[in-house]
């Protein structure tokens, strides 16, 4: 996941502190000097002693997450895709359950409660005190209705292929297809055809032509009539030779790349998940929570400290 940006806007300039100095666990300048003569002061004085204090404080705070991205380590991810929204029953992480029609959708999150609390340990002496602080937000990513609340936090990573095929975008796509091999071809032919209606599917990509024997893919004629063939017709071979060095009399990248973008809405999805399913594979992740983890060392100072029992401080820190 990456450039994520938790905005926290506080609420109140003052902390309450809940618990402070109840657990005192040791003051080594209250400690009397060893060997002090009878009747005489210790090293120190135990006027001016501080001691060690855990607290729990009450922190109002006003937080959300903006800006969120995820991506697979290595890099190759070019797009997210949302599980479909009308999906009923389990969750069932295959390729055709995700909408390919809504490339990068918007992954929102609800901002965090109001009452958030932190817990610190410090050291005080005085009116004087330093603490190290720890606080813990968590943001629940929203859903849509009570009946797709656990899909709307599922997420397929597309690739380049399935991701160019979504997007409609005809240049990118011919330029992938190229670097694909026949072998790949094959593979991912034999995923469209294997759908429903996917030989009529298969039949588009490869678009109308002259040719006779069902071995040209991409080469289109306009005032023909006939089908160019199937996928898996124009590529039979295992080979690891590309599509861009095999292109032929019978094998054009650029016109089967034009012949995708010229499929419906459905006839898209079914091409982009072959794609995922047999040539370039895809992550399928759940996003339910993320939580934000914060660490300060803070320098504090109590405004007021005599005949009262609630004592304001200000504290000054850094961290994040």
């Amino acid at each position: 996941m990456s450039a994520v940006s938790n905005r926290k806007l506080p609420l109140g300039g003052v902390l309450m502190a809940l618990v402070a100095a109840v657990a005192p666990i040791r003051s080594l300048l209250a400690a009397p000097a060893a060997g002090a003569g009878a009747g005489g002061e210790g090293l120190f004085s135990g006027a001016g002693a501080g001691s060690f204090y855990i607290g729990l404080d009450y922190s109002p705070a006003f937080g959300s997450i903006k800006d969120f991205k995820v991506q697979e380590a290595g890099g190759t991810t070019r797009g997210v895709f949302p599980y479909k929204r009308d999906a009923a029953g389990r969750v069932d992480f295959k390729v055709h359950n995700f909408d390919w029609s809504a490339p990068e959708p918007k992954i929102s999150f609800k901002d965090s409660m109001l009452t958030a609390l932190e817990g610190s340990i410090g050291y005080s002496i005085g009116g004087a005190r330093v603490e190290v602080e720890v606080g813990y937000e968590r943001f629940v990513i929203k859903g849509g209705k009570k009946s797709n609340e656990d899909t709307a936090s599922v997420f397929l990573l597309g690739k380049e292929l399935a991701y160019d095929t979504a997007r409609g975008q005809v240049d990118r796509l011919a330029t992938a297809l190229g670097k694909m091999t026949k072998g790949e071809a094959k593979e991912w032919g034999k995923a469209v055809e294997g759908t429903t209606n996917g030989e009529k599917v298969s039949q588009n990509v490869c678009g109308k032509g002259t040719g006779s024997s069902g071995s040209n893919c991409g080469k289109n004629t306009t005032d023909s009539t006939n089908n160019n063939g199937k996928i898996t017709q124009a590529f039979t071979a295992d080979s690891d030779t590309t599509l861009l060095s095999a292109e032929s009399s019978n094998i054009s990248t650029s016109g089967m790349a034009t012949n995708i973008n010229g499929l419906s809405k459905e006839e898209k999805a079914v091409v982009a998940g072959a794609f995922a399913r047999a040539v370039e594979g895809a992550e399928v992740i759940e996003v339910r929570a993320i939580g934000s983890t914060s660490v300060m060392l803070n320098a504090c100072y109590d405004l007021l400290t005599d005949g009262i029992g609630v004592v304001p401080y200000a504290c000054a820190g850094i961290g994040g």
